[in-house]
């Protein structure tokens, strides 16, 4: 049973496509865009666990890419992409407010829920930076699409 908790690091390995939450190239600058890519395991594709909120059955967390401090962050629009952004002070206000909805009961399949818009992060056919972007759409537990699904494994957790 996976358990997360405060400052956990994981990986995020995409159900249909089997390839790992990546920040492209592992760059710093705001709006680099996050997508799926060939799993590798460095830091561009390990996030960091800081949870905002408590209230309710999942907690609401930022996730922050270990090689670089970005946060993911939805950014809303006509065609909503994930892409990383600094952390903000208002995060759930900027779109970098998750919640890890579990789709199994030992939490190792889940879907990424934005709090903004309350959509799911999900691996997109469209290409971007080497990999394939990643995009909010909306779904549910109940009727997931396997491009939507997330395969969880803690790489390393606080004692």
């Amino acid at each position: 049973m996976v358990i997360l908790t405060n400052g956990t690091i994981i990986t995020l390995v995409n159900l249909l496509t089997q390839e790992c939450l990546d920040l492209s190239n592992g760059y710093s600058m705001d709006n680099t865009p996050v997508i799926s890519y060939g799993c590798h395991y460095q830091a561009n594709q390990q996030w960091t666990l800081f949870e905002q909120d408590s209230v309710g059955t999942w907690p609401v967390w930022s996730l922050i890419n270990k090689a670089t401090g970005s946060a993911m962050q939805l950014v809303d629009g006509p065609s909503p992409l994930i892409k990383g952004f600094q952390p903000a002070e208002d995060s759930a206000a900027a779109g970098q407010s998750w919640r890890l909805v579990s789709a199994e009961p030992d939490f190792e399949l889940l879907m990424i829920q934005n709090t903004l818009t309350n959509t799911y992060a999900t691996s997109l056919d469209d290409y971007v930076d080497g990999g394939r972007a990643i995009g909010g759409t909306t779904g549910n537990v109940e009727t997931a699409q396997h491009r939507q699904l997330w395969r969880v494994t803690v790489v390393d957790a606080p004692l």
